[in-house]
């Protein structure tokens, strides 16, 4: 009888607005929130919800030279190409560029024929350029 007088007190000492919801109300709504979330996941190929983690994971920091061929003397004011930025090389044809493994880099300059190479690692790579033998 005492325990019921507790519950009783407990009852009244509690005000109108701290009312706890109804416990039934609770799974309904976790049961809702999840059939949604299931949807949305069912209805987006993967490929959107995981491409963001995928692209971060995969970039890459690259630093190298560019070199006029045959010689090797720097090549200033050589373009440097990546998926995600185009820099220019310093005096001594020093770059430093972000990329995606996998992604192509494209190295050019005036006069030069263009090099291609698909990023592998992030290991400082130097880039032998030679004259164009065509005129453009």
């Amino acid at each position: 009888m005492e325990s019921s007088q507790n519950q009783a007190g407990s009852a009244k000492a509690r005000a109108p607005h701290e009312e706890r919801p109804q416990a039934s109300s609770r799974p309904v709504r976790f049961v809702v929130l999840l059939a949604l979330i299931s949807l949305v996941a069912w209805l987006l190929p993967a490929s959107y919800i995981l491409h963001p983690l995928k692209a971060e994971a995969r970039t890459v920091e690259l630093w190298g030279l560019v070199r006029a061929g045959p010689g090797g003397t720097p090549l200033s004011g050589a373009y440097v190409l990546s998926d995600k930025q185009l820099v220019v090389t310093d005096d001594y044809g020093c770059f430093r560029i972000e990329a995606t493994k996998g992604a192509e880099l494209v190295v050019e300059a005036p006069g030069y024929d263009p090099v291609r190479w698909e990023v592998r690692s992030s290991r400082p790579q130097i880039f032998l350029l030679f004259p164009s033998r065509s005129p453009r």
